[in-house]
């Protein structure tokens, strides 16, 4: 019988998280959920060897570590002191049991390390310049990760994330925050889209392309192909979009489903000009093949029909 891959999994009750746990259930791998609780645990035990013995989660020998777990943007505003230890210690902690359990880490992190304010073409190599709480601590928490893998300590891959598009879990999940999400609920239930700054861009992604990338990065890890994982990744679609354009292809999508037509509208007094700017996945394209057969349409039709449901 084949051994079934142990994957430890923190943020799952997360928009991400819960997502991930699903997918990864179809490809019957042995899912270990690390709550908030044992996330608590492991902050509150003060050395690695205190949370080896007194942490039973972590007497398991596990695969794969893929930590979701992540404060917020707004509570990272809030409370600064607490989105370190959330977005940088707990990775720093998680990071270190895979120091000596030949463990795959694979980290979540976000484009926000590159800031806010972007202009011009931004590769994995270039100086991270975060400007928000948020970004400056997962910033952090990948410079000790750069180091380890920079030691050969570990083994893994940060995922600098983009803006996803794809249906939560629930209708409670956190996931219809996130712009890309919301607007669609917006013009399903009120056919109009309100944004504020129309010409802002972001780096949308589909939530599939992230779940075929997690996959592939788990099975090459097993296979042992490790010189072939990226250590950093930028998941994108290589396509910087405006917040009015990506509001005109949900409208385009809800009249294609329902032949309704969804009004945009926006606060002129809002309107800036944003520099270009594109979030390059040039390292996804040569390690997932694949990635032009993505698009952001049917995630935006899955969404439509699931509300219609």
């Amino acid at each position: 019988m084949v051994r079934r891959l142990k994957i430890l999994l923190t943020g799952s009750n997360g928009y991400l998280g819960s997502y991930l746990t699903a997918f990864l259930k179809t490809s019957n791998f042995e899912i270990t959920k690390f709550s908030r609780a044992d996330i608590n645990l492991l902050l509150n035990l003060s050395s690695y060897k205190n949370y080896l013995k007194k942490h039973s989660k972590l007497q398991t020998k596990f695969d794969v570590i893929i930590h979701t777990a992540s404060m917020p943007y707004k509570e990272c505003n809030e409370d600064p002191y607490k989105a370190n230890i959330i977005n940088n210690l707990l990775t720093e902690k998680l990071s270190n049991y895979c120091l000596n359990n030949n463990c795959l880490f694979i980290f979540f992190s976000s484009v926000q390390v590159y800031g806010t304010i972007l202009d011009g073409e931004y590769y994995e190599d270039n100086e991270l310049k975060p400007d928000t709480v948020y970004g400056i601590s997962k910033a952090k928490a990948e410079q000790n990760l750069i180091y380890k893998f920079s030691k050969k300590l570990i083994k893994g891959s940060i995922l600098r994330i983009g803006n996803i598009v794809g249906l939560p879990t629930s209708h409670s999940s956190k996931g219809w925050d996130l712009f890309a999400n919301y607007v669609i609920k917006e013009a399903f239930l009120n056919k109009k889209i309100v944004i504020n700054n129309p010409y802002l861009k972001r780096n949308f992604l589909p939530i599939d392309l992230l779940m075929n990338v997690i996959e592939k990065i788990i099975y090459d890890h097993t296979e042992k192909k490790y010189i072939d994982i990226p250590e950093i990744m930028n998941i994108t679609l290589d396509n910087s979009t405006t917040l009015l354009e990506y509001s005109k292809l949900v409208s385009e999508k809800h009249f294609e489903v329902f032949n309704q037509k969804v009004k945009i509208a926006y606060h002129k007094n809002n309107i800036s000009k944003s520099p270009f700017s594109l979030i390059k996945n040039s390292k996804l394209r040569n390690y997932f093949l694949s990635t032009e057969n993505y698009s952001l349409d049917q995630p935006i039709v899955d969404i439509f029909k699931f509300l219609n449901s």
